[in-house]
């Protein structure tokens, strides 16, 4: 995501899809917009664009009014929009002269003139210019005349209460977090800076971190004691925190916040830390003396300690992972397989089927037939990287598997998978073994036997390269660090999964997996293929493998692929184009004129799109410098020119290929 900090050097936008406002705490409300602005503008084929001001118009509106609370940090606003994949963040400094525009002059000379939109997509009550004089029906007047659309989102609601940013600082003023984290959609919190205190803590057997926020207008809940989680060094600990005056060891004195840290002794003075809040023990009081204070910290520290041990017993047991199958017009197929998947561990697990607005009868199928089995029903077909992006919104397992609708898994396949991960943190997702349906003794192309790529970023897997497809003779039976997991069949950390922000919906259907590994691989993460589990597929389920239209998705997406992860760029880009057009001369003259003519349309749409796909390298790099936890994992990367010893040497098997 680009963040641009004024108006001044605003790069030349071409019809994105805008919003703008506040956003103060980016609550579930706002994101029913802001998540509406990114998936218009990806359907457009355009870029989102969020407008936002700071300071908070308030401070300079009424500066001499002290009662504002900000529930979120610019910066706090940047981690949000980022993680839910906007273009561009705009911030526009709010100063005096800002707020005498007048609303028509707001329209004319920043919405139009600075951004020139396609599409504006507001909520209800969103009001601008001076006094608050310009909303909806000024945009649609101003639209008609500039050729943009103007879409308004209505108020959004939970337990009967319309959310806003006032309901939110409400709650947390009074300490009901658990309402003011409902209404958020995450859990409230801030950051602060570990300083000296006076150290009285330590003398009661309660030793505790004192915090200078990083934010004067940052809102502080009500005095009291908080059970909470600290955020130490990328380490979370469980913790209680006290935020009062200290009357109990004297008067007057100023309002402090410190927390105590379970099970943590390390020396963390000047550190930032982030504190997230869950609940409200008790008010703050006064006490006799110390010794009553050390009683009263204890039953506190009891208190926390119940309230966690309480919220991961209400988990559901021993349910860490969510089967995900992604579905469109797939009745046959889950008539077919589904019933499979239902012994897929010994664990508890879940099932979910998202479904990709079908027009057959999947989702009667799956109500009448497994109403044990989740449905998450889109409104439209956003493809298979869309689809998935917006169904594991909702999961939060710890471990998401992803399998097609045309995956036939064996008993217990999860198991080992599962293990493997519990037992290596250092790795983001695995892969199964996968072989044929029709044909059990055969590879099958998406997967087979662990995924690796060449020099020049064409992928192929053990046991199938190109379309030459190995007979399993158990030769893959083993573990093996590989390069990409099959997006077929493929068991990865949910976290990863969100924090890496998925699979790129311009991506629609192929090698979407292949770019999100790439992803994780550069940010230091390992892949493993483990060939002692197996599903089969039947492939070709959507497209059949010589389409033409899956060519050109083919090589469309593995170059866009290329131009957001690859580190020698521009090398590695003349050395595909030759190599490409190469390929596409063959399928000349063997005739296949589908093909070659759908080589040409992926490169002339991949040259229109090459700015847009290079401003995503660069947001590419910076989440990768944010979330890297080691250096690049090259593992699985072949130095060699694969087109060149396949159709030149010959080489149509890894094991010769390898030699």
């Amino acid at each position: 995501m680009e963040v641009h900090r004024g108006l001044e050097s605003l790069p030349l936008f071409e019809k994105p899809v805008i919003t703008f406002g506040s956003f103060d705490g980016l609550h579930k409300g706002h994101r029913v917009i802001l998540n509406e602005v990114v998936q218009k503008a990806k359907k457009r084929g355009a870029q989102s664009v969020v407008i936002s001001f700071h300071p908070h118009p308030r401070e300079i509106i009424y500066p001499k009014d002290k009662t504002l609370q900000l529930i979120s940090s610019v910066e706090e606003k940047i981690e949000i929009l980022e993680s839910i994949g906007t273009d561009h963040f705009v911030i526009i400094p709010f100063k005096i002269e800002f707020s005498q525009i007048s609303p028509r002059e707001y329209v004319e000379n920043v919405v139009i003139k600075k951004f020139n939109p396609q599409l504006i997509i507001i909520g209800y009550d969103h009001r601008f210019g001076l006094n608050r004089g310009g909303g909806y029906e000024m945009l649609e007047e101003y639209g008609q005349r500039h050729d943009f659309d103007v879409e308004v989102i209505p108020a959004q609601s939970i337990h009967n209460m319309n959310i806003s940013s006032t309901k939110i600082r409400n709650a947390i003023n009074t300490g009901d977090i658990p309402l003011a984290n409902d209404l958020l959609g995450y859990t409230f919190a801030f950051r602060g800076t570990v300083i000296q205190g006076d150290k009285i803590g330590r003398t009661i057997g309660f030793p505790t971190a004192n915090l200078k926020l990083d934010h004067s207008k940052k809102i502080i809940p009500e005095n009291g004691i908080y059970a909470v989680e600290v955020e130490v060094k990328k380490h979370t600990y469980q913790a209680m925190l006290y935020i009062g005056t200290r009357s109990t060891v004297g008067k007057d004195l100023e309002r402090r916040v410190e927390v105590n840290i379970f099970d943590f002794d390390q020396e963390i003075y000047n550190e930032e830390i982030i504190v997230k809040f869950f609940k409200k023990v008790r008010d703050d009081e006064e006490f006799k003396n110390l010794t009553h204070l050390k009683e009263a910290i204890a039953l506190d520290q009891s208190a926390v300690h119940s309230y966690f041990r309480l919220l991961n017993e209400n988990k559901p047991k021993d349910t860490a992972v969510t089967i995900a199958i992604l579905n469109y017009n797939g009745q046959e197929m889950l008539e077919a397989y589904l019933p499979k998947v239902l012994y897929s561990s010994s664990r508890n697990f879940n099932i979910c089927v998202i479904d990709n607005a079908s027009t057959d009868d999947s989702v009667e199928y799956l109500e009448q037939w497994h109403p044990e089995v989740k449905i998450v029903q889109l409104t439209e077909n956003h493809g298979f990287a869309g689809g998935y992006n917006k169904g594991i919104e909702s999961i939060s397992t710890e471990y998401i598997a992803l399998i097609n609708s045309d995956i036939l898994v064996t008993n217990n396949w999860l198991d080992p998978l599962i293990s493997y991960l519990e037992q290596n943190s250092d790795v983001a997702a695995v892969q199964p073994k996968v072989l044929s349906i029709e044909d059990n003794e055969l590879f099958e192309y998406a997967g087979a036997g662990g995924g690796l790529i060449d020099k020049l970023g064409y992928p192929f897997c053990r046991g199938r390269i190109f379309e030459e497809i190995e007979k399993d003779t158990d030769q893959y039976n083993d573990e093996l660090d590989v390069f990409w997991i099959s997006g077929a069949a493929m068991v990865i950390r949910t976290d990863l999964y969100k924090k890496f922000k998925g699979f790129d919906y311009d991506f629609f259907a192929h090698h979407e997996e292949i770019d999100l590994c790439w992803r994780l691989k550069n940010a230091g993460h390992k892949l493993k293929y483990l060939g002692y589990s197996a599903v089969f597929h039947l492939g070709g389920g959507t497209l059949d493998y010589n389409h033409p239209k899956k060519t050109y998705l083919n090589y469309r997406n593995n170059v866009r692929a290329i131009i957001k992860n690859e580190p020698l760029l521009f090398r590695v880009l003349v050395q595909r184009y030759i190599m490409d057009l190469g390929s596409s001369i063959i399928f000349l003259f063997q005739g296949k004129v589908g093909l070659f003519s759908a080589i040409w349309k992926a490169y002339f749409h991949n040259t229109i799109k090459f700015p847009y796909y290079l401003n995503k390298r660069r947001n590419v790099r910076r989440m990768i410098s944010r979330f890297k936890v080691g250096k690049p994992d090259k593992s699985g990367q072949l130095r060699i020119n694969l087109p060149w010893r396949y159709f030149v040497n010959g080489v149509k098997t890894y094991k010769k290929l390898s030699e």
